[in-house]
């Protein structure tokens, strides 16, 4: 095995969350993500050029390829979009659909990178940070933001309710594999 770090990033625990995560890992009997995804998102589907897991770990790692003429023929898309695409939706299926909890205003960022060649194939190792909030408190911060015609005239409030969305904010961050041997 080969390794290189494109972005240095500290190895998460937990399969990247916190031990108090409100949500965990999709479990291993859980549906590939070809057929689910698509479900669950149709906005998303004519774009599910995926194979394989979903990405928690090499084994189980999601396959990206750029072009899938069984999904959408004579389309070919990029692989770092494919990435992101699916980097979405996992962790909107993971928030949404998966454990009974719904969350929302789910926003993400990668933190970092590493490409590994494992018997001479590519897989791209991804770190993201995400963010969400239950069902219960968005509706609360919407109603209190909503109430005080957002604050515009009174900043003492607004930096209130900031404090409130930290407060009530769920973060954690997530691991993703990808095969990448269709674009690398």
């Amino acid at each position: 095995m080969t390794h290189q770090s494109i972005h240095p990033q500290e190895q998460p625990t937990n399969h990247g969350r916190p031990d108090d995560a409100p949500f965990s890992r999709l479990p291993d009997d859980y549906p590939a993500p070809r057929g689910l995804l698509p479900r669950h998102f149709p906005a998303m589907a004519a774009q599910c050029f995926f194979q394989g897991g979903w990405g928690y770990d090499q084994p189980h790692a999601c396959i990206v390829f750029t072009q899938d003429d069984e999904v959408n023929p004579g389309v070919a898309l990029d692989g770092i979009s494919l990435e992101n695409l699916f980097i979405h939706y996992r962790i909107r299926e993971e928030i949404e659909f998966a454990h009974g909890v719904q969350y929302v205003g789910m926003e993400w960022q990668k933190t970092g990178q590493e490409l590994f060649f494992i018997k001479s194939r590519p897989y791209d190792k991804i770190y993201v940070a995400a963010t969400a909030f239950s069902l219960q408190d968005w509706e609360f911060l919407k109603n209190d933001w909503e109430s005080h015609q957002g604050y515009k005239k009174d900043p003492d409030g607004y930096l209130t309710h900031q404090l409130l969305r930290a407060e009530r904010q769920v973060a954690w961050s997530e691991t993703f594999w990808f095969d990448i041997t269709d674009f690398l």
